[in-house]
């Protein structure tokens, strides 16, 4: 068990121009409910806005919890990889906890929750929970992850990648995180896509069918808004997610090889439809046939007619 003098849990938060969402941010880390002590490791990359004030705030009057990195010079342009090179090595906990500075935690007891679970289950090494999706344009809500207490497979996120649960969900045990292989290293656009992949075939994964999180999607400087939308970025995304599972298939050694496959070659079937290569896209019949009548439609008439594509590109961008 742990000393209740030491600090258990380093939350880790990255933060960029973020006025509008990092107050709600910060007060769900402040409002848990908790029997040990965490931290709350948060980089400002040089935020032009409001973001360094609103930190400085809640750094003075949570001294002991609020623990900000304020950089000069944005880290992410420099292709630094602000959480594994800035914030984790100043961590002090056992564990580690994920929550960018536009999501936020709904739930005081999300943290004694799950590390309630990973300290009586030793064998464990990840604990995640279902989290609200919140659309901004439309303020659409979904939950679209399961309400059942489960263990994760590789079977249940490789064809997902992340999205089988958030990042603000995870709870992870410190060194197992720090023993990422050099395939979660790749960097690129994936995300948490190799995080997950690794979580699932090296360690034991815990979902918790709770919702104990929100995960704003649209927010300004946010991925969603500034770098998948983009046909050449989307085409640059799935790349680096085949080049990721064909390293992570052979760091495994082929034993999920099967699993890999499919995964890689659905992967290559977004590069194509991101690369508007619809002639050669309707021919993977596997993938094209499950989508819908009018979406086989379209795609064909783009396949016969590519000007069609154009037109259609002009539209969307007008």
């Amino acid at each position: 068990m742990y000393n209740s003098d030491d600090i258990l849990v380093s939350i880790i938060s990255l933060t960029y121009c973020q006025e509008d969402y990092i107050r709600q941010c910060l007060d769900g880390f402040v409002m848990q409910k908790t029997n040990f002590k965490f931290e709350v490791l948060i980089n400002d990359d040089a935020s032009s806005d409001a973001t360094p004030d609103i930190l400085r705030e809640y750094e003075k009057k949570y001294p002991d919890i609020i623990k900000p990195v304020y950089q000069t010079v944005n880290q992410y342009s420099q292709g630094v990889r602000i959480a594994d090179d800035i914030l984790i090595p100043r961590a002090k906990g056992k564990y580690l906890a994920f929550c960018e500075g536009d999501d936020y935690w709904c739930d005081e007891n999300k943290l004694q929750k799950q590390i309630d679970f990973l300290e009586s289950h030793p064998d464990y090494t990840v604990c995640v929970h279902n989290t609200r999706n919140v659309y901004l344009r439309g303020r659409r809500r979904e939950e679209t992850y399961s309400h059942e207490d489960k263990d994760l497979t590789l079977a249940d996120v490789v064809m997902v990648g992340s999205q089988s649960f958030q990042s603000s969900s995870n709870v992870i045990r410190k060194d197992f995180y720090l023993n990422l292989p050099e395939y979660a290293l790749l960097g690129g656009i994936v995300e948490d896509y190799p995080d997950a992949v690794y979580y699932t075939t090296e360690g034991k994964v815990r979902y918790l069918g709770d919702v104990m999180s929100v995960h704003l999607i649209g927010t300004k400087n946010s991925w969603t808004r500034t770098i998948l939308p983009f046909h050449e970025t989307r085409a640059e995304f799935f790349s680096d997610i085949i080049k990721m599972l064909k390293a992570a298939n052979e760091h495994t050694e082929y034993k999920f090889n099967e699993l890999f496959t499919e995964a890689i070659e659905f992967n290559e079937y977004n590069l194509l439809q991101s690369k508007q290569d619809y002639k050669s896209l309707v021919k993977v019949k596997k993938f094209y046939s499950k989508e819908s009548l009018i979406v086989r439609i379209i795609y064909r008439l783009f396949a016969w007619f590519p000007f069609l594509v154009k037109v259609s590109n002009f539209i969307r961008e007008r």
